[in-house]
């Protein structure tokens, strides 16, 4: 769909302030995963004022809420304050692990085996069993289904697709399964 040229970002945080006076800086987290800051060794730093810059990062701890970053060149304590503002970034993998991203299933039409357009996915909601997916008909209340194999038969965000097999009770009112 084009992106074979793009960048995509995944926002770890905000920088705050300076944390000393050697050049780190302080981030409030906006990550899920913070605990993964321990294997970065770069990011994006996104400012209004001079755009994305890619820089390298020296040291990078989590703890309480915040990240404390130390970026290469950035070795004084009025170095650090110009970073205050500035939305740190990585580099979001093109593919996910495993199953896919919740940005890539929010707006998927969703169809039935046949073909039949029965909604589109609203919100994915993580559980301990299992993702649960809210359906929005185009008429009626929206509905939720539970990310299984023997409901969700195909996943297509290239095609702009999800299939999906309701199994009884499951759908809006009036379907049938």
């Amino acid at each position: 769909m084009g992106e074979e040229g793009r960048t995509a970002f995944a926002l770890l945080g905000e920088v705050t302030s300076p944390h000393g006076v050697r050049g780190a800086v302080k981030a409030a987290s906006w990550t899920d995963f913070p605990s993964r800051v321990d294997s970065i060794r770069e990011a994006w730093l996104l400012s209004q004022a001079w755009g994305i810059q890619k820089r390298g990062l020296d040291e990078a701890t989590f703890g309480n809420g915040f990240f404390f970053l130390k970026f290469s060149g950035c070795d004084s304590l009025e170095k650090a304050r110009r970073l205050v503002g500035c939305r740190v970034a990585v580099e979001a993998p093109r593919e996910a692990p495993q199953g896919h991203y919740i940005r890539d299933l929010v707006g998927l039409k969703v169809l039935d085996p046949e073909g039949a357009p029965l909604g589109f996915v609203k919100a994915v909601y993580t559980t301990a069993a299992n993702d649960v997916y809210e359906i929005q008909p185009g008429v009626g209340q929206a509905y939720l289904i539970p990310a299984i194999k023997q409901v969700v038969t195909e996943i297509n965000p290239a095609g702009g697709f999800m299939r999906v097999r309701l199994l009884p009770g499951l759908g809006s009112e009036g379907d049938e399964a």
